[in-house]
């Protein structure tokens, strides 16, 4: 799976991210996505459900450096 940033979906407090499924879905196609992304080495926010890319993430903290993460999820959990 690659993640990168989407940057038509910038601005001073939202960011947009795009991905993909990756090279194996674990034998059964993905249902959604969960997204998490943590800033300040202690604050995390899980958006459960994404259901394509690219997500845009909104109401961020300026002056924080965020880390992001993307878990597919098929009949058999999280990736």
């Amino acid at each position: 799976m690659y993640l990168r940033e989407y940057t038509g979906a910038r601005t001073k407090t939202s960011l947009g991210i795009e991905f993909n499924e990756g090279y194996s879905n674990g034998g059964a196609p993905v249902l959604d996505y969960t997204v998490t992304y943590t800033y300040g080495g202690a604050f995390t926010t899980v958006v459960s459900g994404v259901t394509s890319s690219p997500y845009t993430a909104t109401d961020l903290a300026t002056g924080y450096e965020y880390t992001f993460s993307v878990q597919a999820r098929n009949k058999y959990g999280l990736s």
